[in-house]
């Protein structure tokens, strides 16, 4: 009974262990997919024609640079990517 209840506190922590470095990486992921999906959107809609002139493209480009970044927040307490 007592070598139960020690491998059950050992699997315990080796999951708890194990599910904080899966959040991270899936943290991770989720910033590196919303970066790529704004570069993506901006990157089509210049192509596209959609934006035409300097001026359209700076506005709109740093617009969805802060939606993208407003769109991560909740993943980056968990990421690498936030400083101490």
């Amino acid at each position: 009974m007592v070598v139960e209840c020690m491998v059950s506190v050992v699997l315990v922590l080796a999951a708890m262990l194990l599910m904080i470095r899966m959040v991270r990486w899936a943290a991770n992921v989720v910033i590196i997919l919303v970066c790529g999906g704004g570069c993506g959107f901006v990157v089509f809609n210049i192509l596209e024609r959609q934006w035409r002139g300097w001026e359209q493209i700076i506005v709109y480009s740093l617009a969805t640079g802060v939606a993208a970044a407003m769109l991560t927040l909740p993943a980056l307490p968990f990421s690498k990517f936030k400083k101490d």
